[in-house]
């Protein structure tokens, strides 16, 4: 599967990247670590949106660019999504 562009015009991006966060797997090395994985936190949701690419975020593996209006949703992310990202933005667009 090769990567796809969506059109991700006219979704609010901090709904955007939480709901792809929530369907995105915890990143496995968190299995054996003390510490338990990150939660959401809404305040740096916002500061890695205004950073454009996003790698790691809070645990899970993003690997994303949400700074334009059209979002690559990459193998690496769906390889480890719950729920592939084109599916969710197809949700999200389903809420409009």
């Amino acid at each position: 599967m090769s990567d796809r562009n969506l059109d991700i015009k006219g979704i609010d991006k901090l709904q955007l990247l939480k709901a792809l966060w929530e369907n995105q797997r915890v990143a496995r090395f968190y299995e054996n670590m003390p510490q338990a994985a990150p939660q959401w936190d809404e305040k740096l949701a916002k500061e890695a949106l205004a950073a454009g690419h996003i790698d790691y975020f809070q645990g899970r593996n993003m690997k994303m660019n949400l700074s334009t209006d059209t979002l690559q949703i990459s193998t690496a992310y769906d390889g480890d999504a719950r729920t592939p990202g084109a599916q969710v933005v197809a949700k999200l667009r389903s809420q409009e």
